[in-house]
């Protein structure tokens, strides 16, 4: 009889509880979950990059630093020459 007592004690606030639960969507089912997870991924990919896309745009960035630099050195010799 004291489990039932306290149940009912304690019943307010646990339907309080769960409704706020139910209102914030605390917790969800994995269809639910699945589709802001897809949601979310869409809006991941338009603000960011992909790590790999970053890396080959990195190392081509590089490469014409590297070229730049070589025409520049190469500029500069011949005003010296000149």
């Amino acid at each position: 009889m004291d489990d039932v007592s306290k149940l009912i004690e304690y019943a307010p606030i646990i339907i309080v509880l769960f409704m706020f639960f139910l209102q914030y969507k605390i917790f969800v089912t994995p269809a639910n979950m699945t589709k802001e997870f897809m949601a979310f991924e869409g809006h991941l990919e338009e603000k960011f990059v992909q790590k790999e896309a970053y890396n080959v745009a990195i190392t081509e960035i590089k490469i014409d630093i590297a070229e730049m630099k070589e025409k520049l050195d190469k500029i500069y010799e011949k005003l010296i020459q000149g």
